[in-house]
């Protein structure tokens, strides 16, 4: 039974999830280190989002939890695991352009991720 309406404020997708086979990959200590990571962080910014700083979090919003902003925020460690997942995605690239950005991953000067919409996403910091 549905009741009310769907908004989103972005393009979306919705997705289903096969609970046992997401509770047998979350034994593997890499994504369960990364997942909890996410999820740790994910609530702090749900706390924190509170006014003079922040709005207020909503069914749309929560300031500060864009995928890149929180990986930007996760340990060295779990940036380059999702880093490294992230190059897979470059096929296409060059091998030197694609051997220098892992080794800005490795070094932490980069953080690289795959967004939503399959783009990957480069981010330094100034």
């Amino acid at each position: 039974t549905h009741t009310g309406r769907l908004e989103s404020i972005a393009e979306s997708r919705i997705f289903a999830i096969d609970a046992k086979q997401m509770l047998k990959q979350l034994f593997h200590p890499a994504i369960k280190a990364a997942v909890t990571e996410y999820a740790v962080l994910f609530h702090r910014r749900i706390v924190e989002s509170r006014p003079p700083f922040f709005q207020y979090p909503s069914d749309l919003a929560i300031p500060g939890t864009d995928y890149c902003q929180l990986v930007c925020s996760m340990s060295r460690a779990t940036q380059q695991l999702i880093g490294v997942q992230a190059i897979q995605q470059l096929n296409a690239w060059e091998s030197a352009a694609k051997a220098k950005l892992e080794d800005e991953i490795e070094e932490g000067t980069a953080v690289v991720v795959v967004t939503g919409e399959g783009t990957v996403r480069r981010a330094v910091s100034l």
